[in-house]
């Protein structure tokens, strides 16, 4: 799977290395989800936030006896933990769909790799011996046979 640090600071080079492999670029779609995700991750953690502040308030409201105070706080408290459950399940769906997408994705090749699209554009580079001629070889499913 590739690192999403590379594809953030090197998307240009990510696609291009792509590109030698025979695939689109795919940076752009890669960082949308990313960003996506990262975004309900800040959401989440900024709900969290709030929710544990309100839960500390709800004491002092409720020791000082100001029940409208005390109902405000426990309201958003419950609204706030609902906020939290979505933004975690959205940023859980997105970081699914974003492992996919990498996994989706080949290796990107060495720069030392020269480039070709089948066989016959590939260099060969070493050599050794003479290539073996069968006479009548049999196909792999009837090797165990």
């Amino acid at each position: 799977m590739h690192d999403i640090r590379f594809i953030r600071e090197n998307p240009k080079e990510f696609d291009k290395a792509l590109g030698r492999r025979g695939i689109n670029a795919a940076s752009k779609e890669i960082l949308k989800i990313d960003e996506d995700r990262r975004s309900a991750i800040l959401a989440a953690e900024t709900a969290q936030a709030e929710q544990n502040k309100s839960s500390k308030l709800i004491g002092a409201a409720k020791a000082s006896g100001n029940e409208e105070e005390f109902e405000r706080l426990r309201k958003l408290v419950a609204e706030k933990k609902d906020e939290v459950a979505d933004m975690n399940a959205r940023a859980k769906s997105l970081d699914e769909e974003l492992a996919l997408a990498l996994m989706s994705l080949p290796n990107i090749l060495n720069q030392e790799v020269p480039d070709g699209n089948d066989d016959n554009e590939n260099v060969e580079i070493f050599s050794w011996g003479e290539p073996r001629t069968i006479k009548n070889p049999k196909e792999h499913y009837e090797i165990p046979a």
